[in-house]
């Protein structure tokens, strides 16, 4: 609950109610875009009371925006991870009557604030939301994304209102509510929104309910006065996303019906998707037919990222009423779960890349290592893990497995620092890329060849394509190309191989085997177990955001499912994705 034990810090200049902008932020990566926030808040045309800025469980984060924003207030976040526990922190230490809310790498323009007060002089009204225009980083739009979900990039979609009108909710970037409406609402709903970079939403769609439910005059109004930016990074505007973003959003949207119902919590995607889609499909296939055929590619778009969305929404309503794929594993003859965890590590790069949300820096892997060799695990190669799957080798007590992917110039280091913690370790070598800028040269695998029995080598492909994307014999020359060209290197054999991206069918899986590979590695981001698939087997990806705490957790088997044996409903979805887009762009050229 949010405390209620304020005084109201009335604005006394003209009478008009107080107001306490919150901005919100998690990360380094954004510090420019924060301190762009934060300076676009001091140029209002109308300043805020107060300018609140709450730090999401980063202590590195908190201590520089405590020594830069000296004329807010910073503060860190007392509730849970996430987005939804840091406004509710914001909201608490709000003086304001009116609290607005900012994203971090969001800028307003000097009449923002103003445009979303200016419907408060109405009591009804308790929330205004504005407009979030696209800031695409590279200066150039995505011309495959139709403006009917920029919703998928945190900006204003075709179907909302152009002018001032009742809505549902606003938009997270750019939204005000009455602080005691809050209150009374009980604050933000932990458990819903996103949490660190995962691209789940609706935190706001559900407050907004709530707040609205309690009254039948209480209005939320669309206030298109009130405008910013919102930057859009190159990965944001890239297929993969979208569709990412379009199932979580589906499964946020189950999420919101499961604590206030199908009719509010889908009442403006009705007219939405029975509306808005089909006249965008309409719109876009007359471009096309026009001579445009970027027209073609939104129009599929637009039903691609219908269907992500509606396939998330089903799979997790089906998982909510006990149905669909189970989170723990059934073992092989019998109903009893397979109770033992299997942590499968997934490293990409170690170094010191700031851009690159997949690189752990030497000192974090370092104090990694540390935890991993203290758990009390028995460390394994893929190979060893499946064999005990398999029933050829007896699996220890408590194994675990770390494995590298893609093996940039500096995992030959990574791997030495993991021996000196007497820790295994499989190596997952991009043929193709070899002798690249970046990457392993040929001298360097051949001394990682070099390095014992603790250290395996396997084959990642040789281009890192979708396998599951592309024409049977394409996949078969990606996975015999890959195991012929590492093995002329090392002059032995390589019997495991781990799917680019994760991503494999059981066409992809039959051709692995067929190849001659003993092993494959899946990813999932679940935690293996003695039934896993051993050509699929289950790891955890490691992120440079990843803490010692969440680490500690997957080392337990805690924080993440078990590995599924029947694929995933997202999985089939994001694989109609990539074959949708791959015949897309053999059309167009």
């Amino acid at each position: 609950m949010i405390s209620t034990d304020h005084t109201t810090n009335a604005h006394a200049a003209d009478g008009d109610e107080s107001v306490s902008v919150i901005i919100c932020a998690y990360t380094l990566k954004r510090w420019n875009e924060l301190v762009a926030a934060v300076a676009s808040v001091e140029k209002q045309t109308r300043r805020p009371d107060e300018t609140i800025i709450v730090i999401d469980h980063n202590p590195a984060l908190l201590e520089r925006a405590n020594e830069t924003f000296t004329g807010a207030t910073v503060i860190p976040s007392r509730a849970g991870r996430g987005l939804s526990g840091a406004r509710n922190t914001g909201v608490e230490a709000a003086r304001g009557e009116i609290v607005a809310f900012l994203d971090d790498d969001a800028r307003a323009e000097p009449a923002w604030l103003a445009g979303l007060l200016g419907a408060y002089c109405d009591s009804n009204i308790v929330g205004t939301g504005g407009i979030v225009e696209p800031r695409w980083s590279n200066g150039h739009p995505a011309e495959w994304l139709p403006g009917e979900f920029n919703w998928t990039i945190g900006c204003s979609y075709t179907g909302l209102p152009t002018t001032s009108a009742p809505i549902r909710n606003p938009i997270g970037a750019n939204m005000s509510f009455r602080r005691d409406a809050i209150v009374r609402a009980g604050g933000f709903r932990e458990g819903v929104g996103r949490i660190d970079d995962v691209p789940l939403g609706c935190e706001e769609t559900e407050l907004a309910v709530r707040i609205a439910g309690a009254s039948s005059t209480a209005t939320i109004m669309h206030t298109p006065a009130a405008r910013v930016d919102h930057l859009v990074t190159p990965e944001r505007a890239r297929w993969r996303y979208f569709m990412m973003r379009c199932w979580n959003e589906g499964r946020s949207k189950a999420a919101v019906v499961h604590h206030v119902g199908a009719s509010a919590g889908l009442a403006s995607e009705r007219s939405y998707v029975l509306g808005t889609l089909p006249r965008g499909v309409l719109r876009e296939l007359g471009v096309a037919v026009r001579g445009d055929l970027w027209g073609a590619v939104r129009a599929a778009a637009i039903v691609g990222g219908l269907s992500a969305t509606a396939a998330g929404y089903m799979y997790a309503r089906a998982l909510s009423n006990g149905g669909g794929a189970p989170d723990r594993p059934q073992a092989n003859g019998g109903d009893a779960p397979a109770q033992q965890p299997i942590p499968v590590l997934l490293y990409h790069r170690i170094a010191a890349a700031e851009d690159d949300r997949f690189a752990v820096t030497p000192e974090r892997f370092r104090e990694q290592l540390r935890l991993i060799a203290a758990s009390g695990r028995t460390p394994l190669t893929i190979g060893e893990l499946a064999e005990g799957i398999q029933g050829t080798r007896q699996l220890p007590a408590r194994p675990v497995a770390v494995t590298i992917d893609d093996a940039y110039e500096d995992t030959p280091r990574a791997v030495a620092e993991a021996l000196a913690h007497d820790l295994s370790v499989t190596v997952y070598v991009t043929s193709g890329a070899l002798d690249r800028p970046g990457m392993l040269s040929t001298s360097q695998l051949r001394v990682l060849a070099g390095m014992g029995p603790k250290v395996e080598l396997g084959a990642h492909s040789d281009s890192h394509p979708h396998l599951d994307a592309l024409a049977p014999a394409d996949v078969r020359r990606e996975v015999f190309t890959s195991k012929h060209s590492l093995e002329q290197v090392v002059k032995r054999p390589v019997e495991t191989f781990a799917y680019p991206h994760g991503a494999y069918d059981d066409s992809v899986r039959a051709a692995v085997i067929d190849a001659g590979y003993r092993s494959a590695a899946a990813v999932k981001n679940a935690i293996s177990h003695p039934v896993d698939d051993p050509w699929a087997i289950a790891r955890y990806t490691i992120k440079s955001a990843t803490t010692l705490e969440r680490l500690a957790d997957i080392l337990e088997g805690r924080g993440a499912p078990f590995a599924w044996r029947r694929e995933r409903l997202r999985t089939r979805a994001a694989r109609t994705a990539r074959r949708t887009r791959r015949r897309i762009a053999q059309v167009v050229k």
